[in-house]
């Protein structure tokens, strides 16, 4: 009896380091998840941080371009003073065109749309289907109002473009057709 109480009491101790250590096992399981939980806590939070400086660039760098574009449209509706000025009929303004693209370095392409949506000069030769009555600049513009695109990659220079366009006006302020211009943004 003795020797069986002994063996039991063996017993006893060996289950109670077992769950000892299971309990300690556990207990560090517990603090790796909490560790991991507040690591993961720290990333959502850095991530959310990140998240607003995106943000905040991204609306100084609207602000700019905002900026930029109206500057561009006054220096486009000094072109089309400049044009009115010389006595330059719309079909016949391409060398002056080409000379404000010189002058202008940023703008990569100027042209003047007659009313029915046709160009009629451009600071560079004009080819193929120049009908442009579809586009959306053209419509806004021929409407009376002014315009300006999204930024996108043009697909003859590569650069980081928009398109702005205003109504083309003739000396008397009559909407002849619509005066646009690629800008290069990346300059």
């Amino acid at each position: 009896l003795a020797d069986e109480s002994n063996k039991m009491a063996e017993d006893v101790d060996t289950m109670m380091e077992k769950i000892n250590i299971n309990i300690q096992e556990t207990a560090a399981g517990a603090e790796e998840v909490s560790a991991s939980a507040e690591e993961q806590s720290a990333s959502v939070q850095e991530m959310f941080e990140m998240a607003n400086n995106l943000n905040d660039m991204t609306i100084e760098a609207d602000s700019y371009l905002k900026s930029f574009i109206n500057k561009v449209k006054i220096g486009v509706k000094d072109i089309n003073s400049n044009i009115n000025s010389k006595g330059i009929s719309i079909d016949k303004a391409s060398q002056a065109l080409k000379d404000m693209s010189l002058k202008y370095k940023q703008l990569e392409y100027i042209g003047i749309i007659n009313s029915d949506g046709d160009m009629v000069s451009a600071s560079v030769p004009i080819t193929g289907n120049n009908n442009y009555s579809h586009r959306p600049y053209f419509k806004e513009s021929i409407s009376g109002k002014e315009y300006y695109s999204e930024p996108y990659i043009s697909n003859v220079s590569f650069n980081y473009c928009i398109a702005i366009s205003i109504p083309y006006k003739d000396a008397s302020k009559n909407t002849k057709g619509v005066l646009m211009a690629d800008i290069c943004i990346e300059k």
